[in-house]
C-alpha cells in the first residue's frame, strides 16, 4: 500500500472494508475477518478503524489484507456481464429485496460467487455473480 500523505487522506475518508486474512496453514480455506467502518488513521502498517457500532479498532495489515472502498455509482454504471453483489434480505412473501447493488472490478470476478450469508443487515445475503442482462419493465429496471 503506497503510503503517500494524499493516499492516506484519501483513505482516512473512506468507508472501507478490510479484509484481514491470515496465513493459510493447510489445504484449507483461510479464515477472514472483516471490519467495516471509516478508516481514521494509518501508522506503518496499523489501520485505526471507526466501526459501525462506535468501537474504535487497530488492525495490523499483513501481505494478505485486501482493503475496499465504496462509492456511490449509478444503474446506468451497471452493464451486461459486469460482476456485481446484491445484498439482500427476506419479505414476508419469501421475495428477496435488494438493499444495495455492488459492482467489482474485473479483478474481482469470480469471487465468492453464489449465495451466502452477509453482515449489512439482520438476516441479510449476498449473491455475487455476473448480470446476463438488463430489462425494462413497468416497475423500472430490473
Amino acid at each position: 500500500m503506497p503510503h503517500k500523505a494524499n493516499t492516506a487522506i484519501q483513505l482516512a475518508k473512506a468507508i472501507a472494508v478490510v479484509l484481514a486474512l491470515s496465513s493459510p496453514g493447510f489445504a484449507q480455506q483461510p479464515p477472514v475477518s472483516t471490519v467495516r467502518g471509516e478508516i481514521l488513521g494509518i501508522a506503518g502498517k496499523t489501520v485505526t478503524i471507526k466501526t459501525r457500532d462506535n468501537q474504535t479498532l487497530s488492525v495490523e495489515l499483513t501481505d494478505k489484507t485486501a482493503i475496499v472502498g465504496l462509492r456511490k455509482i449509478s444503474l446506468a454504471d451497471i452493464k451486461p456481464n459486469a460482476f456485481v453483489g446484491v445484498a439482500s434480505v427476506p419479505e414476508a412473501s419469501g421475495a428477496q429485496k435488494a438493499v444495495s447493488v455492488h459492482l467489482f472490478p474485473e479483478s474481482a470476478r469470480g469471487t465468492n460467487e453464489g449465495t451466502r450469508a452477509y453482515d449489512v443487515r439482520p438476516n441479510s445475503s449476498m449473491t455475487n455473480g455476473a448480470v446476463a442482462d438488463q430489462v425494462k419493465s413497468n416497475d423500472g429496471a430490473e
